[in-house]
């Protein structure tokens, strides 16, 4: 399987780094990112091409598009990718958050017979919760912790953050709002509305504490089916403590489930 890869931060630095050693069966083709030097670093360690224009990253040959960029990104290379007829994972599945946009490349990926791989990110349950959803599933909600240095509320100064003594509730709402309001936060977010009731219906609450070392997500459902409660307690990755280091594992792992011959699970 040939590989184009957007991005060059902590989650397409891992991906390219499991390419290398083998845990995904495929070949990385070309890089790109906004960070000239980050991209010229990435492709010398890894032997592929880089680029820095959208026009030359559709001069390789590949069989599937990564996404570990940014929202913006996904805007701006999956339409075209699925215009060529080629399939794409995306990280930064917030994206989905903006119902326009969503429909126009799922009403696209059908047309030209492509998909779009959505790995679970943070969080777990997403399974369960497209099996409830073949029922009736009536409730979700995600309850999202995490260091105040991740959560720096607009407005706020960073000596205020950096000297909150109690947990904070800095958002409570629906998942479409969260995810325009913490796009690099709250991705678990959007891939729980695409699994579960969508965007609108989904509930989520983010809290600031400074009690606080671990990214804890807190995910409860209701419906048919019964109900069930699940918390996943996430290290930050090591160099951005916005994203979780299971985030880039969940990529990794569905890359390589893509290449699998038995596959476990949705």
């Amino acid at each position: 399987m040939n590989l184009g890869l957007i991005g060059c931060g902590y989650i397409g630095r891992a991906i390219a780094g499991a390419v290398k050693e083998g845990k995904i069966k495929g070949k990385l083709q070309v890089i790109t990112a906004l960070n000239v030097s980050s991209v010229q670093e990435i492709a010398r360690e890894h032997g592929c091409s880089y680029v820095t224009s959208v026009e030359e990253f559709w001069d390789y040959p590949m069989d599937l598009v990564v996404e570990a960029a940014s929202q913006e990104a996904v805007k701006q290379y999956l339409p075209d990718a699925l215009n060529r007829g080629i399939d794409a994972m995306v990280m930064s599945i917030g994206a989905f958050a903006d119902s326009s946009f969503s429909e126009r490349v799922t009403r696209l990926a059908r047309e030209k017979g492509c998909s779009i791989h959505l790995p679970s990110g943070a969080i777990g349950g997403l399974d369960l919760l497209a099996a409830a959803r073949q029922g009736s599933l009536e409730r979700v909600m995600l309850t999202t912790r995490k260091p105040p240095s991740s959560l720096k509320q607009p407005g706020d100064s960073q000596e205020e953050q950096d000297n909150l003594q109690e947990p904070r509730i800095v958002f409570e709402g629906s998942a479409r709002k969260a995810v325009e309001l913490y796009p690099k936060n709250v991705n678990v977010a959007a891939a729980l509305s695409l699994a579960g009731l969508g965007v609108s219906e989904t509930r989520v609450k983010i809290i600031a504490d400074p009690g606080v070392e671990r990214n804890i997500h807190q995910v409860e459902a209701e419906g048919d089916f019964g109900s069930f409660k699940l918390i996943v307690e996430n290290l930050p990755s090591p160099d951005n403590p916005k994203t979780s280091h299971l985030a880039s594992l969940s990529g990794i792992a569905l890359l390589a489930r893509l290449c699998e011959n038995i596959k476990v699970g949705n």
